[in-house]
């Protein structure tokens, strides 16, 4: 998965195997990815913190591995198929634990950079560092960010530093120029920003009292949507009123649109679907 979380699983890997090809996907586009794939050039094709649009891709080959911890993968669950999925952790740490229980590797060394990660990915935000390092993905991108974070060291440069501060500004311009639409019939706004959507979403659900907010990201055509509603689960819901290609976690999710109408009609259906169901 092409994100902080996707980019540590892959680190995991690359403390245990030598040859390796990475490659960064997005919801949407594992399918197509997968059904284009010359699986006899690999020993493996490994899936951490993502997973197919549907179940049948798996059965291309019996080199596929899934390693995910997605809520809305659980239906994909199956050990005895090389197909597992937790929740609750982030998956990097997932695939380090996994690699320490089964085949009795040492990554010790990768414990406080993990649970780093976690911090972040499972939104804890007890540990400064976690949103520190979301930033730093940001500036390094997933090549030279495994590269810089491949033995876990925390300890940030000044250049890092300087570039942390500066993000930090940028945030706070960037969720004071916010322009909200809100919808009609339920207590949900959308904004449209391509970068910071974690901070601006939650922090618009805790000073706005929405009950939804949803964040369109112009270049990624990807709209996230995040909640403070702990008796309704956004993943599932998008799966359900959307369907493959769509999901998350309990308090987060997202999907995918390939226009402005077609983000007007999912709204539209989104909005409708919670008036009628929360």
């Amino acid at each position: 998965h092409k994100d902080l979380d996707g980019v540590a699983s892959s680190i995991i890997i690359s403390n245990l195997y030598k040859n390796v090809e990475y490659v960064g996907l997005k919801y949407g586009e594992v399918n197509k990815f997968l059904e284009q794939l010359d699986f006899s050039k690999y020993d493996v094709v490994l899936l951490t913190d993502i997973s197919p649009e549907s179940i049948e891709v798996f059965s291309l080959s019996n080199k596929l591995f899934l390693l995910d911890h997605h809520d809305t993968a659980l239906q994909y669950h199956s050990p005895e198929n090389n197909r597992l999925v937790v929740h609750g952790i982030c998956a990097a740490k997932f695939v380090k634990e996994f690699y320490e229980e089964v085949f009795g590797v040492v990554l010790s060394y990768l414990n406080e950079f993990v649970t780093v990660i976690n911090d972040y990915d499972m939104w804890i935000l007890d540990d400064p560092r976690s949103w520190c390092m979301n930033e730093l993905y940001f500036k390094y991108w997933d090549t030279n960010f495994r590269i810089r974070f491949k033995g876990g060291n925390l300890k940030f440069t000044e250049q890092e530093l300087g570039f942390i501060k500066c993000r930090r500004k940028l945030l706070l311009e960037n969720y004071n120029a916010l322009e909200l639409y809100d919808f009609d019939s339920i207590n949900g706004t959308l904004i449209i920003a391509n970068s910071f959507v974690n901070d601006m979403t939650n922090r618009l659900l805790r000073e706005k009292n929405y009950d939804v907010v949803c964040c369109y990201n112009t270049k990624s055509m990807h709209v996230s949507v995040r909640t403070k509603c702990p008796n309704h689960h956004i993943g599932n819901m998008l799966r359900g009123v959307f369907g493959q290609g769509s999901g998350g976690h309990q308090m987060a999710g997202a999907f995918s649109v390939k226009s402005y109408e077609e983000l007007d009609e999912k709204l539209e259906m989104l909005e409708n679907y919670i008036k009628e169901n929360w």
